[in-house]
């Protein structure tokens, strides 16, 4: 679900606090500010994270994680774990530093 940051004003006309909200459109968000007995003034959708990786370095760590285990991935799978949580447990054991530190 997206993240959207806001700025409003209460109903005397007062600059209220900024923030963000978790919401899945721009009128869901106007709608909780409301709510809350805010007007709001300027909604946007968060960008992304300049920390997020791209999404071919994410696709070749997640490929280097796979190809350095398939027996103990799979087995983790069949076990019933989540997904994510198999990749991070084997980024935790993988030998490059980069993959170590939650490249993912």
């Amino acid at each position: 679900m997206p993240s959207f940051t806001w700025e409003a004003r209460t109903k005397q006309g007062e600059n209220s606090p900024s923030g963000t909200m978790v919401a899945d459109t721009i009128e869901a968000v106007q709608a909780r500010l409301r709510q809350q007995a805010l007007q709001p003034q300027v909604v946007k959708k968060k960008p992304l994270s300049s920390s997020c990786p791209t999404s071919a370095a994410a696709a070749k760590s997640l490929l280097e994680i796979w190809c350095c285990s398939p027996a103990k991935f799979s087995t983790m799978i069949d076990a019933g774990l989540p997904l994510v949580q198999c990749l991070d447990i084997l980024a935790g054991q993988n030998d490059n530093p980069g993959i170590q530190e939650g490249s993912l």
